[in-house]
């Protein structure tokens, strides 16, 4: 294939989905759901009964039937007969009727013929067997209903959530102690370039300091992908050919070195050395254009620009899109937003424009973040992203746009 010769947005999602499906990357294994967290359900969590399973209070008070305290007040209350106070974890022994009550704590189950709770603050004990009712109270109030959370069956949580705390705990709620997730991605996240240096370095004129294997390292994460390395590559055509060629992580994702120069030498490694080689090189995307995606038939490579914002703008608006709807994770958050300016076009490119978001009395309200790949002060401004399809000539103030908001 011709290098950098552009396809669209949507093709280059297209094609890496195609890619993985390809290669089968979806790995099944059974663990305990302690183990699971920040990986993908391969499982619908299906409740198997009911919860909860019975009535339960909401609150310490009594639990009544709720017609027999209609009309009750501080100064007219009704008076029910106690009959019984219900241990916690325990089922009521007594069954009342429309003139008696139970003591009832919050989470206790609620005994038959009662149908809503009174709190404790609006009753009073009286003689020691009555009690006084001083606030009436409707059918359900400040009562749990059987299967309210969830029915019997019903599915709570679906294939391809990622697992999170709320998640773990929802599962073992229904009974689940293991569960089967997808064995997290593997990749090398490698930055090239005779220019940059380690982080902790004093850095001279000329010279700056390594951003992509971080930022994307932590991208990776923030999807589930298992980084077993971050290392940094001078522009030597034999080192990275070197890196390239291991075979024992399912994505390399290499910055830098992705366009058409003397010293970009990622494209031609994956188009010469691998089989199939170089998928695609070149977005019609800004910034981000130099970007190239290959496979060796059992690894996907991705080039993405050495330009830091670049690089993260591609990573969320390119790799990520397909890896979520590989493993039907949910789309990240948009939230519609009035833009606070016009902005134009650029003919034939899709444009992944950052901005900051302000809440104010009528909604979001988005302002678009310029400056160039480079600086990183647009990155750390920026609350998330919107796209302008290149088929669009642009947006104007005011109109509403979909912005995708930062995991990170």
């Amino acid at each position: 294939m011709r290098l950098l010769k552009v396809q669209s947005l949507d093709q280059s999602v297209e094609t890496i989905l195609q890619t993985m499906e390809s290669l089968n990357l979806k790995r099944i294994e059974n663990i305990p759901i302690d183990k699971a967290l920040g990986k993908i359900l391969a499982e619908d969590i299906i409740a198997r009964e009911n919860i909860p399973a019975f009535r339960r209070s909401t609150m310490d008070g009594y639990a009544v039937q709720s017609g027999s305290t209609n009309g009750a007040t501080q100064t007219i209350p009704a008076i029910l007969e106690l009959v019984e106070e219900i241990e916690m974890g325990k089922q009521p022994r007594k069954k009342i009727n429309a003139s008696e009550t139970s003591e009832i704590f919050t989470g206790g189950m609620l005994p038959e013929g009662a149908d809503a709770v009174v709190p404790v603050e609006n009753t009073e004990k009286i003689g020691g067997n009555f009690v006084s009712i001083y606030s009436p109270v409707t059918y359900l109030e400040h009562v749990v209903d059987i299967g309210e959370d969830t029915n019997q069956g019903e599915v709570y949580f679906r294939k391809g959530t990622i697992i999170t705390p709320a998640v773990v705990a929802g599962t073992v709620s229904l009974g689940y102690l293991k569960v089967d997730a997808y064995a997290p991605l593997t990749a090398r996240v490698l930055s090239t370039g005779d220019e940059i240096l380690p982080p902790d370095s004093i850095i001279p004129p000329g010279m700056t300091r390594d951003v992509n294997s971080y930022s994307i390292s932590s991208l990776c994460q923030d999807l589930g992908i298992k980084v077993i390395e971050r290392k940094l590559l001078p522009d030597v055509k034999k080192i990275i050919r070197v890196e390239l060629e291991k075979t024992d992580v399912d994505l390399i994702i290499i910055s830098g070195s992705s366009s058409k120069g003397t010293k970009d030498f990622v494209p031609a490694i994956i188009e010469q050395e691998f089989n199939p080689g170089m998928l695609f090189h070149g977005i019609a995307i800004k910034p981000g254009k130099p970007t190239g995606f290959g496979t060796d038939g059992k690894k996907m490579i991705l080039g993405l620009p050495g330009h830091p914002v670049s690089a993260v703008a591609v990573f969320l608006a390119v790799f990520a899109p397909a890896f979520r709807h590989y493993y039907g994770i949910q789309d990240s958050k948009k939230i519609p937003c009035s833009i606070s300016q016009s902005m134009p076009a650029t003919p034939g490119r899709t444009l992944i424009q950052l901005v900051s978001l302000e809440e104010t009395v009528t909604g979001w309200v988005c302002h678009p973040i310029f400056g160039a790949s480079g600086n990183l002060s647009t990155l750390a401004k920026a609350d998330g992203y919107f796209v302008i399809d290149q088929h669009e000539e642009g947006v104007v103030k005011e109109q509403n746009v979909n912005v995708t908001l930062f995991s990170l």
